[in-house]
């Protein structure tokens, strides 16, 4: 259905029915008219029209605007004066908008600035968590104590800040294109030996693997070791032959062209597995190395047994020397 604009000035209509009431017209013209006029009068009156209708920079200054159904139309550089609400005639913020039960109870979100004081806010005001949704799944939350997930909707380890990943991939990256740190851990409360990191093994404390702690102006990393954690313990042996076919190597990086000396991941990994994590010329599902670490610390036992061994041989040999010097 077209709007058209109907003149007093009889010249003016020059449409031809039911649209227009030209001069001459039959009656039964006239009444196609009246009917196409009164039922385009019922439409603007339902706020139900056809076609697309262009509002163009309106003013809304106060009043309540209910039962209005926009389909399909086009409201252009709207300016509204005061709070407005969606669901409710009295807005506590700039934009209030209440709801049904969608998530299992009633849901108000409020948008708003408090006039300056401290600044523009987003709230949820029952006791409900703000989600957020891509593609209709959740990918992040506020729950409702203030903490943020990220890809949980649980908080299994009462973190504030708490990140799953349900496949191998890293859970969280953290890149810096500057100078400075890419990541801070502040002990603001001055507290000695402060855990500044947690590592857990299957999510519960039960499982500690260790921890990074600082204290004054230095820094612990910990690997856990407690008694209480092992059993079957019997001292090392054979430190020394196993010293012995360890291969320190110096190295230049591809990446930079730096010097380097240490181990090959899987040269170490035959002689002292527990030094290495990975394995040899591994790669992921696109083909992509998956490289080996090492951590040399785990060494430390080993070399330790070696040099006792060591300073045993030592000792029977200057015993023996002294015996057959003193003949």
């Amino acid at each position: 259905m077209a709007y058209t604009k109907y003149s007093l000035t009889p010249a003016n209509n020059t449409a031809t029915p039911p649209d227009g009431a030209p001069e001459g017209m039959l009656p039964s013209a006239v009444n196609d008219t009246m009917r196409d006029m009164m039922a385009q009068i019922r439409d603007c009156g339902d706020g139900v029209r056809d076609g697309t209708y262009t509002m163009t920079a309106p003013k809304i200054t106060g009043g309540t605007i209910t039962g209005v159904t926009l389909t399909g139309n086009t409201l252009t550089n709207p300016v509204i004066s005061g709070n407005v609400g969606i669901g409710t005639s009295s807005p506590s913020g700039n934009l209030d908008v209440r709801g049904a039960s969608y998530f299992g109870a009633p849901n108000t979100f409020i948008i708003g600035d408090d006039g300056g004081s401290t600044g523009a806010f987003l709230n949820e005001t029952a006791s409900l968590p703000m989600r957020f949704l891509t593609s209709g799944t959740e990918r992040m939350r506020i729950d409702s104590s203030g903490n943020l997930l990220l890809g949980t909707t649980s908080n299994p380890l009462a973190a504030n800040f708490n990140v799953y990943q349900s496949d191998a991939t890293w859970a969280m990256g953290i890149q810096n294109n500057a100078n400075d740190s890419g990541l801070a851990i502040t002990n603001g409360s001055g507290t000695t030996n402060y855990t500044a990191i947690g590592f857990f093994n299957n999510g519960t404390t039960f499982s500690s693997c260790g921890l990074i702690s600082v204290s004054g102006t230095s820094t612990t990393y910990a690997t856990s070791s407690d008694y209480r954690l092992k059993e079957n313990i019997v001292p090392i042996t054979g430190a020394l032959a196993t010293v012995a076919q360890l291969k320190p190597v110096t190295y230049k990086w591809k990446s930079d062209g730096t010097d380097g000396q240490g181990f090959i991941a899987h040269e170490l990994q035959a002689i002292v597995p527990d030094c290495v994590v990975g394995e040899k010329d591994a790669v992921d599902a696109d083909g992509k190395p998956q490289y080996q670490g090492v951590d040399t610390s785990f060494l430390v036992a080993t070399l330790t047994k070696a040099i006792q061994e060591q300073q045993t041989l030592i000792e029977s040999l200057t015993t023996r020397l002294t015996a057959l010097e003193n003949k």
